[in-house]
């Protein structure tokens, strides 16, 4: 189990936490890896020592992060509410392409977003991240509403963005042309590796909220592709019971969600629940899992499924890395957890042998 000291800013919740500027040491025990922060709560006065339970990684330690989520909950809550018209500014040396797919999957044309990193040259090969929108999202918020852009100057992935708009990311068993698991990982897939230079053997899938939850459940349906998943503030209680009785999830989404998973109900669909699938792999084949999530998210099963997960995936033996941080279901969280995210990944992909130039060796471990 993972452990857990209450949350003063919330008795009914506990949490592990991690503040910025505080070194993390590590302890190994039992062959995982156990990382201790430091939560200093200024409205008390008081320091905990918070452990925060994660995975093994490649049998070594993890690196020192240091990381902040300092905003209040109001300026997050805010966050979460409002759209954005602003455009995003393409750097002079990351490219951002444009193309469109035809998708016998959909029975249409999809247009969908590339990043391109600085100085890519064709004839050679780079890791590439799919990185999913959310619920109501696009191919564009990733880029309007993050760093994105200037963290590919750090980590030169080729970075894929679709659309697939309230899809849940699976094939929809009564709707022929909503395939949109087929979508990602056929059509799309063999679009992007025709057209860029990929390594195809350095995959990684993340993506946020619906996103979070349909680059887990891609990824454990495609363990033999994917190397790396991360979610951030992922769904993941969408496909289970745990989702039925989440009233806000259902108010917002329960059309999509029933068009998704079929009239039957979603606790039926055991093929995409993320917690009985990777069960269907060995767990040195699984890929790495990455997870971050507020500990006052706005959808009340969300945290709940996240915790139950990754405590399945430690009594299953998987590589995984799990984290709360102050904050609620919003942009400010998901871009403050893009960096670390991406980190992860990086050193995954790359078997912690090799890092960017433009990361300090000390970061890339």
């Amino acid at each position: 189990m993972h452990a857990r000291i209450p949350d003063p800013e919330n008795p009914t919740l506990s949490a592990g936490k991690r503040s910025a500027g505080v070194s993390a040491p590590f302890v190994l025990f039992d062959g995982f890896i156990e990382a201790r922060y430091h939560h200093v709560n200024q409205d008390i006065g008081s320091m905990a020592f918070v452990p925060i339970t994660v995975g093994v990684m490649f049998q070594g330690i993890m690196p020192h992060r240091r990381h902040a989520c300092a905003l209040t909950a109001a300026l997050a809550f805010l966050a979460a509410g409002c759209a954005t018209t602003t455009p995003y500014v393409r750097d002079d040396s990351v490219r951002v392409e444009t193309d469109t797919v035809n998708a016998a999957s959909l029975g249409r044309r999809v247009a969908y977003n590339v990043v391109l990193p600085s100085g890519y040259e064709a004839n050679q090969r780079y890791p590439v991240l799919w990185l999913l929108h959310g619920y109501s999202g696009g191919k564009d918020d990733w880029l309007r509403r993050t760093d994105l852009l200037k963290e590919i100057e750090r980590y030169p992935f080729i970075v894929v963005l679709p659309s697939a708009e309230n899809s849940w990311y699976v094939n929809a068993p009564s709707a022929p042309d909503a395939a949109y698991e087929t979508f990602i990982t056929v059509d799309l897939y063999s679009d992007v590796i025709r057209r860029f230079s990929i390594d195809t053997t350095r995959q990684a899938i993340a993506g946020l909220s619906m996103g979070g939850y349909g680059a887990v459940m891609l990824g454990l349906r495609h363990p033999h592709r994917y190397r790396f998943v991360g979610g951030l503030s992922a769904a993941l209680s969408v496909a289970s019971v745990m989702g039925q009785s989440d009233t806000v999830l259902w108010k917002g989404t329960g059309k999509s969600i029933l068009k998704a998973f079929g009239s039957g109900g979603v606790s039926s669909v055991a093929q995409y629940d993320p917690v009985r699938i990777f069960r269907r792999t060995m767990a040195d084949s699984l890929p790495y899992v990455f997870l971050a999530i507020g500990t006052h998210d706005d959808y009340p099963s969300f945290l709940p499924s996240n915790r139950a997960f990754t405590d399945s995936l430690r009594a299953y033996g998987a590589r995984y890395e799990y984290h709360e941080i102050p904050g609620r279901h919003s942009w400010i969280l998901w871009g403050a957890e893009l960096e670390p995210m991406l980190n992860a990944a990086w050193r995954v992909l790359h078997a912690v042998t090799s890092c960017p130039d433009t990361i300090a060796p000390a970061d890339c471990r």
